[in-house]
């Protein structure tokens, strides 16, 4: 079972070890503008602190942290939000733990934030990601040409 908490500063730490080795292009696929390259300890600290229009969450599985992800651009006048910067540690991908924490993500945003839409972007390359989605009951509603002619998918879940 998923345990799904307000991150907390020590929880940065997964995130430094998820990027280690890696290059910027990963950076930017699971954290787009948000964060520069490479990603340090400061630059996750100041993002908490920024909190106003997003919630952040570490899931816990047994103790250990296995992602993190926000709920960002919290609008409560059109109620809607978006999933945004999800990153799930390597050795918990492909088994079900994405789809479970958009579930429980988008139920917090349903019922605790009153939210009547959820929304989420994605790379269309991503096909891992847009599988957790549609699992999670997200439709595809646009997709749009971005940076390099990469394709950037939008998808939505409603109440």
């Amino acid at each position: 079972m998923i345990e799904l908490r307000p991150t907390i500063i020590s929880d940065c730490q997964f995130i430094i070890e998820c990027n280690e080795g890696k290059d910027e292009d990963f950076l930017h696929q699971w954290a787009g503008p948000s964060y520069s390259f490479p990603i340090s300890l400061n630059q996750i600290v100041a993002r908490l602190k920024d909190s106003i229009y997003t919630k952040f969450f570490t899931a816990v599985v047994d103790d250990e942290i296995i992602g993190t992800v926000e709920l960002g651009f919290i609008d409560y006048k059109k109620k809607q939000c978006k999933i945004c910067r999800f990153l799930l540690g390597e050795k918990f991908r492909n088994k079900g733990y994405g789809t479970e924490i958009s579930k429980s993500l988008a139920n917090y945003a349903f019922n605790e934030l009153n939210m009547n839409k959820v929304l989420l972007h994605t790379s269309n390359y991503n096909a891992s990601a847009i599988k957790c989605y549609e699992k999670a009951g997200f439709t595809v509603i646009e997709e749009k040409t971005i940076n390099n002619n990469e394709i950037a998918l939008k998808m939505e879940l409603t109440k």
